[in-house]
């Protein structure tokens, strides 16, 4: 297995090389920049064009993170400079994979190996398919001020958009739970004897803020809730802001709408809702997840003006990565 030190490899010029190839594939990529150490393994290509370093990050049960993610995720970063991309990430994975086998818990099944890379790079889409890793969700894209598709957006008229707030917790929680629960059988959420517990105290923070980007959908004439959008603003969307050029930027956490009130525009009456508080505030773009396989959300998220950024691929157990 090909493993050097960092100083071995000519990491700044690996970068600058691979930041060229993605402000060719998508603007909105940001600069690769310096790869922290992570396990402290670290692999290169053969001709030394290309260089990955994996973390191995142990998410608490705790944590309402949990709800998202394996309990022990294996995470490769991988930089090739070219100018074979496909040749350079195969080597790159094969010594992952060969990693991941000499660790103690890999075939547990809560446990996955993943790898985030830029959508538009479909250089590297043959290598990580050979290795037995599939897309699983995606971090998708919608720049200020882009509109939706026309007749998409605006008022749906059977409901009302006002601000949640402390008194509409079981509610927001409820809500919540259904989207962990539907993405669930994407192998994206993950619903766990803590998750609700989590999610009601994270709720509990997020609608005392002030102000909440936080809106619930209610029928016009039975005041039932039909559907609930949290976006978080760019004070709280540090942690994903480095996967963009452009900032700042809010997150899109979450948006449901209750199965019965699909088709009717209540999800594009809340979306509608976000963009006009994230346009006026001067947030620059809105990042959001979404799972790969879903039927709904893919084609939704493009009608609402969002396109997809970069895509995870993982395998879990982590050690079926062949």
């Amino acid at each position: 297995m090909a493993q050097v030190a960092e100083s071995a490899i000519n990491a700044d010029g690996i970068n600058n090389a691979v930041g060229q190839r993605w402000r060719h594939l998508d603007p909105l990529l940001p600069e690769p920049g310096p790869v922290a150490q992570g396990c402290g393994q670290q692999f290169r290509t053969p001709a030394g064009d290309g260089f990955a370093v994996c973390r191995h990050l142990v998410t608490p049960a705790t944590s309402s993170a949990q709800a998202w993610a394996a309990a022990t995720e294996y995470l490769l970063t991988p930089r090739v400079a070219g100018p074979d991309v496909s040749a350079g990430l195969d080597q790159l994975l094969i010594q992952w994979r060969d990693h991941l086998g000499g660790i103690d818990g890999t075939s547990a099944g809560d446990s996955a190996a993943r790898v985030r890379w830029p959508t538009r790079d479909t250089a590297g889409v043959r290598a990580l398919l050979r290795h037995g890793l599939t897309p699983m969700s995606v971090v998708a894209a919608r720049p200020a001020g882009r509109n939706a598709a026309a007749g998409s957006a605006g008022q749906a008229g059977g409901v009302t958009i006002r601000p949640a707030g402390p008194a509409d917790l079981a509610t927001a929680t409820g809500f919540q739970l259904d989207v962990i629960k539907y993405d669930e059988q994407f192998g994206v959420g993950r619903m766990r004897p803590a998750t609700q517990t989590l999610v009601r105290e994270d709720l509990v923070a997020d609608l005392n803020r002030s102000p909440s980007w936080i809106w619930l959908a209610e029928g016009k004439r039975d005041r039932e809730p039909a559907g609930l959008l949290i976006l978080q603003p760019p004070e709280q969307a540090s942690w994903i802001a480095p996967v963009t050029s452009s900032a700042p930027v809010a997150y899109l956490a979450t948006m449901f709408v209750r199965p019965g009130e699909r088709g009717a525009g209540v999800g594009a009456a809340l979306v509608s809702q976000a963009h006009a508080a994230a346009d006026d505030s001067g947030t620059a773009l809105i990042l959001l997840h979404y799972a790969q396989v879903s039927p709904l959300s893919g084609p939704f998220w493009a009608r609402m003006g969002y396109r997809p950024l970069w895509t995870q691929w993982g395998a879990g157990p982590a050690a079926v990565m062949r």
